[in-house]
């Protein structure tokens, strides 16, 4: 597993240099702003997803975009910013978690982003319930700043879930 952090320009000449990389995929995984989806190679598969960002303090659901690229043999992934899933992802390997083949890899890289939205989720119900709480108590000050927010963010997660579902169906 191959892991970059694609602002850093000696990554982007490594990427160049790699004549076994897909045009396809050294593309993608150069791109600025890629939109989600997942390109099916002769070789293997290119997939860019949405991830939340890891230490996005004040903002729960900051996005920042991942691309892979999966052949049968190894796995290049690239990021801008900081991501959770990544974060996750990098710590159960490195606790020895064994790891079968790159494709295994990218499977756990999808129960790493579904497990980090999921709590995230768990987190915003903790929020609905104390307002609702709060509510039914008769406190009905400031509660509807913060249930618009939790409203918000979870728009933007069901966009960004609907997003990579959408592109995942394709593998």
């Amino acid at each position: 597993w191959l892991h970059f952090n694609l602002v850093d320009h000696r990554a982007e000449q490594w990427l160049n240099e790699q004549t076994w990389l897909p045009e396809a995929a050294r593309e993608t995984l150069l791109e600025d702003e890629p939109h989600v989806h997942v390109q099916v190679l002769p070789e293997g598969f290119v997939a860019v997803l949405r991830d939340l960002r890891h230490g996005s303090e004040g903002d729960e659901a900051g996005f920042g975009t991942l691309v892979v690229y999966v052949d049968e043999r190894r796995i290049v992934s690239g990021r801008r910013l900081p991501l959770r899933s990544l974060d996750r992802l990098r710590r159960e390997v490195g606790r020895g978690q064994d790891v079968w083949s790159s494709v295994t890899l990218f499977e756990q890289l999808v129960e790493c982003l579904t497990d980090t939205v999921e709590a995230l989720v768990a987190k915003l119900e903790r929020v609905v319930e104390q307002a609702e709480d709060a509510i039914l108590a008769g406190h009905f000050y400031d509660r509807g700043t913060e249930l618009r927010q939790v409203r918000w963010l979870l728009s933007r997660l069901r966009r960004e879930g609907r997003a990579n579902r959408t592109a995942l169906a394709r593998l």
